[in-house]
């Protein structure tokens, strides 16, 4: 079907905005901004050279200032040092990459006056991320798939599939690189595009197309279900300048407390493992804190009290399973290194290396958090008969 056929954008930008494309090079930037500028939208474009694959990312980067010369546009490029980044910060390179990638966009929107950032996104690209996040634990928002939308960003192609934009660069003419890393397996996503979904297909070959219906029909009932969220956030929920105050008493005359606690917390960074560790610590006693990467949630007598970690506070580090490892960056320089494993305690032969802790895994829950003291913290060792001993008097 023809490209054009296909997209209804008139709801996404005007002729009247000026219009940030992303352009990576691929067939799917490139017919976006061929199409927006041939049907007289305003536009401009934004590379991102994230220095991830040697010399091509480089290649990429001559081939879009090339194929911008035939636009007259303005085009703006920032080369980025990425791994850095991600080590530093102590995030995934597709994370890093992310984060670099649109807080730049937002800066360039906001000192070019530009109404809609535009990024090439696919129908194709939803179906994988529905699969992805359902790989996981997920909500029903999680199974909506890419939204269309989202402040000033916008996906004009994502009722698109991945054969429209090949047919549409086809007749077009267009040229475009393709990143030999889209065809790595060993990323998750491209496991999902490359092994997972042609299984599926083999079974229905109308697959992707009835995942998207499903999640248009889960769209209906995830509006549903925030309309009623947005009543009772409304009973029980109270914001303030500092932080963000939820009702005991009243989250537990809601009768859909999982669905509220999960949908309402997972915007402050919380997982559904941690939504049912808050939800068992609302009948116990007062001082329970859980974390999420920028917020913590104590659990006081009538209230919980979610506020926001400072930058120093953000400092914190997990060790997801047993057998785990962790690599803290300390001075870009110098690396700590700790890692977690499990022994049965005859096959522990001495408790002085000062390198080394011991705790019963009986009483050990996953994710494991560490960060810096805070005052009040406290442990019980061995040798004192269950008593406990501040860390700050520990370490005297």
């Amino acid at each position: 079907m023809c490209l054009q056929k296909k997209l209804n954008i008139e709801h996404l930008i005007s002729k009247d905005q000026k219009i940030l494309v992303a352009i990576s090079g691929g067939a799917d930037s490139i017919c976006l901004l061929d199409y927006l500028y041939k049907q007289g939208y305003s536009v401009a474009a934004a590379h991102c050279n994230f220095n991830l694959r040697g010399e091509d990312s480089d290649l990429d980067e001559y081939f879009v200032r090339d194929v911008i010369k035939k636009y007259n546009i303005e085009l703006f490029v920032k080369s980025f040092q990425t791994e850095a980044f991600a080590k530093e910060n102590k995030i995934s390179i597709e994370m890093a990459a992310r984060k670099l990638r649109y807080e730049w966009f937002e800066e360039l929107s906001k000192e070019n006056g530009f109404h809609k950032i535009a990024t090439a996104h696919h129908s194709d690209d939803s179906v994988e991320t529905i699969l992805l996040n359902l790989a996981g634990k997920t909500g029903i928002k999680g199974l909506l798939g890419i939204p269309e939308k989202n402040g000033k960003l916008v996906r004009p192609l994502l009722k698109v599939a991945k054969t429209d934009i090949l047919e549409y660069c086809n007749r077009n003419n267009l040229s475009f690189r393709d990143d030999k890393t889209n065809f790595e397996t060993k990323y998750n996503r491209n496991k999902v595009r490359h092994l997972i979904i042609p299984e599926f297909e083999k079974i229905n070959p109308a697959f992707s197309q009835n995942v998207l219906d499903s999640a248009s029909n889960l769209k209906l009932y995830a509006d549903f279900v925030d309309a009623h969220l947005r009543k009772f956030r409304k009973k029980c929920v109270v914001f303030q300048s500092d932080k963000t105050v939820l009702s005991i008493e009243k989250l537990k005359k809601n009768e859909h407390l999982k669905l509220f606690l999960y949908e309402f917390l997972s915007d402050y960074g919380f997982n559904y493992s941690q939504v049912l560790k808050i939800i068992i610590s609302l009948d116990n006693q007062s001082g329970k804190m859980f974390l999420s990467d920028k917020y913590r949630l104590v659990k006081e007598r009538k209230e919980l009290v979610i506020s926001k970690i400072s930058k120093q506070e953000q400092q914190i580090y997990r060790i997801e399973s047993q057998n785990d490892e962790l690599i803290i960056n300390k001075d870009n320089i110098n690396e700590m290194r700790i890692t977690c494993s499990f022994r049965y305690a005859n096959e522990i032969d001495t408790l002085t290396d000062k390198k080394k802790g011991f705790f019963d895994f009986e009483k050990i829950e996953f994710p494991i958090i560490i960060r810096k003291w805070r005052k009040g913290d406290y442990f019980k060792p061995f040798g004192m008969n269950g008593k406990s001993k501040k860390v700050s008097d520990y370490f005297k």
